[in-house]
């Protein structure tokens, strides 16, 4: 089975996705014979990515999703433009250099023996998720720091990815040893008798994981590894969807544009790589004044067009993927976690 995917470039939200055999691919020629050497349409040749019925399926839910996502954002950022104060925008942006000036300590906590490698904050369940290197997992009440449930020996050495799903009370954690756990309701206590507590190893990657994220619908995870590629999963079945090859040395993050359509890669190899999730093309490398030395970080900003990463370099750059290139670069940062969800016009 093949998944045929065809873009219109004209509009990045008309897609048309039809499933077809091998035999479809195979051309007449002038004659009317079928020829599968058929030259003529070299230059318009249609993409084909081998997979699974539940791909094709995946990807018009991602095309239905990231459309609907995109027309509530573009209304949104079209009403804040009307009602755009040039003059409260510059007081607001530059209250930004207050606020974190005013920040304080609020606690700390001992969670381990070993480093604490990786975190990961839940807003619904008001929940912080924190992993360590001796390859366990703790929730952490935010505001008391009190240990609220601990997962040990999740992975044989460090964690080195977590996240939690926007939508239901799933915990993605990833590691060393190339497994994926997807903890379903880990506040719930399976030892006391809880049945809803559930733990879902993911196999298929080859070397260490180095980060997971979800998908904006929650219905698959992306994960990146030091084996060359990244992964997109199906999180209901438990199930990979397909593996994805490109990058000429590890990658070491993913990132989900907010509307849900493209998917972000970079690694060791320096390069920024944007993916439509909708077809499985690859849309645009960014590398160009970029980064000299690994990718550790990416980062959406919420306008849909902003992309920030973070490298060995000790850089913070942002891209401007309508103008695809660098727009501008702050120096002495080596990793970014996140663009703040208010920062529209900063």
């Amino acid at each position: 089975m093949s998944v045929r995917n065809r873009i219109d470039s004209s509009n990045p939200n008309d897609i048309d996705i039809t499933v077809g055999n091998e035999k479809d691919k195979l051309e007449k020629d002038k004659d009317g014979k079928v020829d599968d050497d058929d030259d003529d349409d070299d230059d318009d040749e249609d993409f084909y990515t081998p997979g699974p019925e539940e791909l094709y399926n995946v990807r018009v839910d991602i095309a239905k999703f990231a459309a609907s996502r995109a027309s509530l954002r573009l209304k949104r950022q079209y009403n804040e433009w009307k009602t755009l104060d040039s003059v409260d925008n510059l007081i607001s942006r530059r209250g930004y250099l207050q606020k974190f000036k005013d920040l304080s300590l609020q606690g700390t906590q001992l969670l381990s023996n070993r480093f604490t490698s990786a975190l990961s904050y839940n807003p619904k369940l008001d929940l912080l998720a924190a992993a360590s290197w001796n390859g366990s997992c703790y929730l952490v009440h935010p505001s008391s720091l009190q240990t609220i449930k601990e997962y040990p020996n999740l992975h044989p050495e460090k964690v080195s990815g977590l996240h939690w799903s926007p939508i239901e009370p799933i915990l993605a954690t990833a590691g060393s040893d190339g497994a994926i756990n997807l903890l379903s309701n880990p506040t719930h206590d399976a030892d006391n008798g809880d049945n809803h507590s559930k733990i879902t190893t993911l196999h298929g990657h080859q070397e260490r994981i180095n980060n997971v994220q979800f998908h904006p619908s929650g219905t698959v995870l992306a994960s990146a590894s030091s084996d060359l590629t990244w992964r997109l999963w199906d999180v209901s079945r438990g199930t990979e969807l397909y593996f994805q090859e490109g990058h000429s040395d590890s990658v070491n993050t993913v990132s989900h544009h907010p509307d849900g359509s493209l998917l972000a890669s970079a690694g060791n190899d320096s390069i920024i790589k944007l993916w439509d999730l909708r077809s499985g093309n690859l849309v645009l490398d960014l590398m160009k004044n970029g980064h000299v030395g690994s990718i550790h970080s990416l980062a959406w900003r919420n306008n849909g067009y902003h992309l920030a990463s973070g490298g060995a370099d000790s850089q913070l750059l942002v891209w401007d993927i309508r103008m695809m290139k660098k727009l501008s670069s702050v120096l002495a940062h080596k990793k970014l976690r996140w663009f703040t969800n208010n920062d529209l016009f900063g």
